[in-house]
């Protein structure tokens, strides 16, 4: 995998954790504002139930006001004695003769709570009802939350739309980035390829940036370090040049004088001589 690809891959994938985090916050505000919400129009129900409620004399609950209270489509309440028999409920109810939240039912003191009955996805306050300090029934006000539901599921997929866009969106501006910037990366390569291939030092890498950041001072730091090899390597060929004319003429003398007892077939002190003189030299 290339740098490019990687480094492509990891600035999408903080763009998606970024707004990942973003999503998660927003969805976690809105959710409690919808809530909060739907809690503020359960209890403005609940007022207005309890607002001229009576109690007879053996307990039980007169409606009054709630059998004139003119409710919202997604609002409903029942109400049940002190023996968990059903009073009176909504007429939006019809014929559901069971608690709006069996759990909440059970609680001794005023309890907010989700509950999922034949009904669908109810948001219900369920209260305990109290008169003269002795229990006398439980008042379960609901609300229902299919609008709540529907907009937290568009809420996500709108997350989700905004979030795949903006990674996608993302990746492209960092392969175009990314590609820029390394590019100079792939000229120095492609000189050292050629260098290595050719054996010529004097080849220097093109810098069409700036020599203040990291790609320019390493160009610059490349060609200075091509400069100094190509100044060794003339150096090392004329050292050389030089070695092998000194060396040329001592032993051109000794070849030759070689050559000459050879001829003759023994050896000459002469000869001798001279070989060891041009060796001392």
């Amino acid at each position: 995998m290339s740098l490019r690809l990687r480094l492509t891959i990891l600035y999408s994938a903080l763009t998606g954790g970024i707004l990942l985090i973003f999503g998660v916050l927003v969805y976690f505000l809105v959710n409690v504002l919808l809530v909060t919400q739907i809690d503020n129009s359960i209890i403005q129900t609940y007022s207005e139930l309890l607002k001229d409620w009576r109690v007879s004399a053996g307990g039980g609950i007169t409606p009054g006001v709630m059998s004139n209270l003119t409710l919202t489509t997604n609002m409903s309440y029942q109400v049940w004695d002190q023996h968990g028999r059903l009073s009176f409920s909504s007429p939006n109810l019809g014929v559901f003769s069971k608690p709006l939240d069996p759990i909440g039912f059970q609680s001794k003191t005023s309890i907010y709570h989700d509950s999922y009955p034949a009904l669908g996805h109810l948001r219900v306050l369920t209260v305990p009802l109290v008169a003269g300090g002795r229990p006398i029934g439980t008042l379960q006000v609901a609300a229902s939350m299919d609008v709540v539901d529907l907009a937290r599921r568009a809420l996500l997929e709108i997350i989700a739309i905004i979030a795949a866009a903006s990674m996608l969106l993302a990746a492209a501006a960092s392969w175009f980035a990314i590609g820029q910037a390394l590019a100079p990366l792939s000229t120095i390569t492609k000189t050292a390829l050629q260098i290595n291939r050719a054996d010529d030092l004097s080849q220097r890498i093109p810098n069409p940036g700036s020599n203040h950041d990291e790609t320019g001072r390493f160009i610059v730091a490349f060609n200075e370090t091509l400069e100094r090899l190509e100044h060794i390597f003339t150096s090392q060929q004329r050292f050389l040049a030089d070695v092998s004319h000194e060396l040329r003429t001592p032993l051109t003398v000794i070849k030759g004088n070689v050559d000459l007892m050879r001829r003759m077939k023994q050896v000459d002190q002469e000869s001798l001589d001279t070989i060891e003189d041009e060796s001392d030299v």
